[in-house]
């Protein structure tokens, strides 16, 4: 399957306005073996109820049954089931939840489609790991990235680059006059294709090294940017010169301590082992994207939360009151959780 998928994007690449009209055959039992072995086991189920440990208890029968709907055209997708969470600022969010062989069949479509779209997309855009996020790419690639790229900049009296990951975008300006321009004309172009920019989200900040300055000589803080999970602030080296420091955002780490306290609610139970292993899984994910060199404080911050929220629920085990810190210290050294660890290394500029 790799081989193919890299003839199809060595076609792509060779030949940006090549269309290809026959790509399905591609989607075969072993992609969807792939694809499926892919997805998050504790995922919550879709409409038809199903779960990834029932799936995978006939997985090669089953997907058997599905690559045969796909190719004789039988194959239907589900509808979503429609879930609500709380969000910090009292809200709901809707969440739409596929079945799991739509997400099968969405992760196997997203590998061809990646290998196809990735050779037109622009260095300013990221790609996600589901259909949703390729989609947004496929569509603000024409909506925002050559429109910006083509007929915004040559435009402006300085410079200026953007920076999207799916549909969370920052656009950078040399001149407040050049962001107040597209600012304006912004919400005109994405209503012309039926989208629309979050009204909350979507503001001008002054960042950057003459913000800073500027900031300064006014005895105020310097306005800071948030941005896929990180607060990035404006800030000054060791040798002196400008630098940008990055923070865990609060309500990020409120919300990934809400998830751990109920995982081990849900598994409190399960034997100590085993929540171990789980919990380590999730503080190595967790190191991984936030472990940034100016953000020892904040992954620290998340690791101690983990350690009180697992003393909490593994004390409510027994009816025996608390575990002492003593016996909690105790079981940490025979099941110790993963320590924080800064992952990434200063980006020289």
């Amino acid at each position: 399957m790799s081989t193919k998928l890299d003839r199809i994007a060595e076609l792509a690449r060779e030949d940006p306005k090549r269309q290809f009209f026959s790509i399905a055959h591609l989607i075969t039992p072993e992609a969807l073996e792939a694809a499926f072995r892919s997805l998050r086991k504790a995922a919550s189920a879709g409409v038809d109820g199903v779960t990834y440990e029932e799936y995978e208890a006939n997985a090669g029968r089953n997907i058997r049954q599905l690559h045969q709907r796909l190719t004789d055209g039988t194959y239907q997708a589900q509808p979503l089931r429609r879930i609500y969470i709380p969000k910090e600022d009292g809200k709901r969010r809707p969440i739409s939840i596929p079945a799991l062989e739509d997400k099968i069949v969405q992760k196997a479509a997203v590998e061809i489609l990646n290998a196809i779209y990735e050779q037109d997309f622009l260095d300013c855009s990221y790609e996600g790991q589901t259909i949703s996020p390729l989609l947004a790419n496929v569509y603000l690639h024409h909506v925002l990235d050559e429109w910006f790229e083509q007929e915004v900049k040559p435009r402006l009296r300085g410079e200026a680059h953007e920076i999207r990951f799916a549909d969370d975008a920052v656009i950078c300006f040399q001149y407040r006059e050049d962001a107040e321009k597209v600012m304006d004309v912004l919400p005109k172009r994405f209503a012309k294709y039926g989208l629309t920019l979050h009204p909350e989200k979507t503001r001008l900040l002054e960042f950057g090294r003459c913000a800073m300055g500027k900031a300064k000589r006014q005895g105020r803080k310097p306005d800071t940017l948030a941005f896929l999970g990180l607060t990035h602030i404006c800030a000054q080296s060791r040798k002196g010169t400008f630098t940008v420091h990055v923070r865990t955002m609060s309500k990020r780490l409120r919300r990934g301590l809400n998830e751990i306290a109920q995982w081990c609610q849900a598994h409190r139970h399960e034997p100590v082992d085993q929540q171990q292993k789980t919990l380590n899984a999730k503080l190595r994910g967790h190191n991984q994207y936030y472990g940034r060199p100016t953000n020892y404080r904040g992954i620290l911050k998340f690791y101690r939360g983990v350690q009180h929220i697992w003393r909490r629920w593994l004390s409510r085990r027994t009816r025996g009151g608390p575990i002492s810190w003593e016996k909690y210290n105790a079981i940490l050294r025979r099941h110790p959780l993963l320590s924080p660890r800064i992952m990434h290394a200063w980006v020289n500029r």
